[in-house]
């Protein structure tokens, strides 16, 4: 599995949630069968958690992290009944990128501790 697509919801900075669809290409996919907290380099700075369609024995849930190479993000789910973590690569496109950012303002401009 060292290439494929994969399908993310990324949610929209408005209320009512809404939520876009878009799937992005990712090369040297891999399952981890070592610890998990081995899975994530040190150099990865976490970007955001989105969700994707998923079964009954999988995680609906992707990590993002940001790579040191520029424009290079790592994927983190789990698939196989939630113990093998999936690990691959991707450039999100700028418009992904945007859509994100949008939503941290968003939710810092709404969640504020004063």
């Amino acid at each position: 599995m060292k290439r494929g697509k994969m399908k993310l919801y990324i949610p929209l900075a408005k209320i009512p949630v809404e939520y876009k669809e878009i799937t992005v290409d990712y090369y040297n996919g891999g399952y981890r069968f070592y610890g998990v907290a081995k899975d994530i380099c040190k150099s990865w700075k976490y970007f955001f958690t989105v969700s994707r369609p998923c079964g009954s024995f999988e995680s609906g849930l992707v990590n993002i992290y940001k790579t040191s190479k520029k424009g290079v993000y790592a994927l983190k789910t789990y698939f196989d009944g939630c113990f093998n973590p999936f690990v691959c690569y991707t450039r999100l496109s700028a418009e992904v990128v945007k859509a994100i950012d949008d939503l941290w303002v968003f939710l810092n401009e709404k969640n504020k501790r004063g």
